[in-house]
């Protein structure tokens, strides 16, 4: 009797996982900064200035942080795209962008995708990498 009922509490925990965690997790973040719209496309855009801002180093046309390479893979007019490399990814790709709220604010703002697998313990692992680990605090 005993084994079923562990069986059954675990059968429970696994189902919870996958009812919680979804196989693809969106992570957003936003920031609001005090700046003209044009201002912040001359220092968004140009990635050049990007060391005056990023918090890790510039690696020729890559940039890293806190063991992870971020690699541009596009430019648009609000919106720059990169894949984002480290701890064994393949590269998760994700995308910058920036917004203008009124004359002297802009908002900046990032997503990304995760992949979390089939694997339960694996969802966990990259729930808990997604929440504590991706997009640096300072833009």
């Amino acid at each position: 009797m005993k084994k079923w009922v562990l069986l059954s509490v675990l059968i429970v925990l696994a189902g919870s996982v996958y009812i919680f965690i979804p196989g693809k997790l969106t992570i957003v973040k936003t920031t609001k900064g005090q700046s003209s719209i044009t201002a912040a496309h001359r220092y968004f855009l140009d990635t050049s200035k990007w060391s005056r801002w990023w918090p890790g180093v510039q690696q020729g046309p890559s940039f890293a942080y806190d063991g992870e390479v971020y690699e541009i893979t596009g430019i648009f007019y609000n919106e720059i795209r990169f894949r984002m490399q480290g701890g064994g990814d393949s590269g998760i790709r994700g995308a910058l962008r920036i917004g203008e709220v009124s004359g002297d604010t802009v908002l900046m703002g990032g997503e990304c995708v995760l992949p979390t697998g089939n694997n339960p313990v694996g969802r966990i692992v990259a729930y808990q990498r997604g929440k504590n680990e991706w997009y640096p605090e300072r833009f």
